[in-house]
């Protein structure tokens, strides 16, 4: 059963799930060399452009649909909320699966004053085993509702701040846990850039560092989007007892707390639970 958790304060609780990588090296001109030898004119290269990968199948392809199936969901959400987040976690199946319970964590955004510039997206890879924290290479990003800029600015000094962070858009491209966030996104905040991270296979040593680079960035302008499906398949009194479990262990702040929970429930043998 997917849940969505809202975190306002703190995001301590991001060490269970930052995770990310780049690898990065500027071209650096000899000083003597630019003073004498003549400058050519800068070509602008052609920008790069990551288009949907699952519109028409995770979520509706025509602008007008997909706008009002996301109106809708919003619509249905009944959400408090006078506080500034920093956070949520939100899930990513089809939006016939999830887009309701989706709706919950973007609501709470639309709610309140805070205005967004950058939004952090992080996932994980189904596709491509990541021992690294993987930043998206594209300039934008696409979907039936236009595009977003990915920020350059922002990658670039996560690239310079650690090796544990890496610049690539082959792991990103077949990837539809970022790319359905982002139609919500669309519909909720004004103007704002997005930087999309994909992690998977990381050791707790990378985890941390992770967390801690992550978080010198965290202010009321930017937001992390943790895209993740809480538990799958159980019957509801199975998901309700377990996504409690998961999301107590969030909220305590260490993610070793997060590792025990999962390793409890699978030693428990519930029924088609995969948390």
């Amino acid at each position: 059963m997917n849940k969505v958790w809202i975190f306002v304060g703190s995001l301590t609780v991001l060490i269970a799930l930052a995770i990310i990588f780049i690898t990065f090296w500027p071209m650096k001109k000899n000083n003597e060399e630019s003073k004498t030898t003549k400058k050519e004119p800068a070509i602008a290269r052609p920008m790069s452009v990551r288009e949907p990968k699952v519109a028409g199948q995770f979520y509706p392809e025509d602008p007008k649909e997909l706008k009002s199936t996301i109106q809708e969901f919003l619509d249905q959400a009944q959400v408090d909320n006078n506080k500034n987040i920093q956070a949520i976690i939100v899930p990513h199946a089809g939006y016939v699966y999830s887009g309701g319970v989706a709706a919950y964590g973007f609501k709470a955004l639309e709610k309140q004053n805070q205005d967004i510039k950058t939004v952090i997206l992080i996932g994980g890879s189904h596709h491509e085993y990541l021992n690294q924290a993987v930043i998206d290479s594209n300039d934008v990003w696409k979907t039936p509702l236009g595009q977003v800029a990915i920020d350059e600015e922002l990658r670039s000094k996560l690239v310079e701040a650690s090796d544990v962070f890496k610049v690539s858009s082959s792991p990103h491209d077949p990837e539809h846990s970022l790319e359905v966030e982002v139609p919500f996104l669309q519909s909720i905040l004004g103007e704002f850039k997005i930087l999309p991270i994909l992690v998977s296979i990381m050791n707790d040593a990378s985890l941390t560092k992770v967390s801690r680079i992550l978080s010198e960035y965290s202010n009321s302008s930017t937001l992390f989007v943790i895209s993740t499906d809480l538990s799958h398949y159980p019957s509801y009194e199975n998901a309700q007892k377990s996504d409690q479990k998961v999301i107590q262990a969030v909220l305590s702040g260490d993610y070793r707390n997060l590792q025990n929970a999962i390793q409890e429930l699978e030693a428990e043998n519930i029924p088609q639970l995969d948390t």
